[in-house]
């Protein structure tokens, strides 16, 4: 329990903030990067409290396939609704260095970001949780 609700969450947000700073070129003082740090993890929370309490006693761990996907959708819809925040206002040249360019985001986007980030987490979690439990039957 605690690697679904401490650590997949945690996995999502440093993700989030690598691919941020290291592909994309933000500095870590940037509200973009923060926002979207955030939006990831809470997105990650409520899919992950979802899955588990009320989708893996219904179903069973099959369930779990659910938590990435839930987390995509909602990441989608969310960044469906924004453009990019630095562009809003000059903010952006101060933060980032440069001036960033408008960035419309579509949910396939962010569903296919929030997927992958979800994703990869839920399996690490997973993995852990597999080291955890053979831990404890030795």
């Amino acid at each position: 329990m605690i690697t679904d609700i401490v650590i997949q969450p945690a996995l999502v947000g440093a993700l989030v903030a690598l691919k941020e700073i290291l592909y994309d070129g933000y500095l870590p003082e940037s509200p973009h990067l923060w926002m979207d740090v955030g939006m990831h993890v809470a997105a990650k929370l409520i899919s992950i409290g979802v899955t588990v309490e009320f989708l893996v006693p219904m179903v069973g761990q099959a369930a779990r396939l659910a938590d990435p996907l839930m987390h995509g959708a909602m990441t989608g819809l969310i960044k469906e609704q924004f453009i990019d925040s630095n562009s809003i206002s000059m903010l952006g040249l101060v933060s980032v260095g440069r001036m960033p360019s408008p960035q419309h985001y579509t949910f396939q986007a962010g569903f296919i970001e929030g997927l992958c980030y979800g994703g990869v987490a839920g399996a690490i979690g997973a993995g852990i949780s597999g080291m955890e439990k053979k831990a404890d039957s030795n």
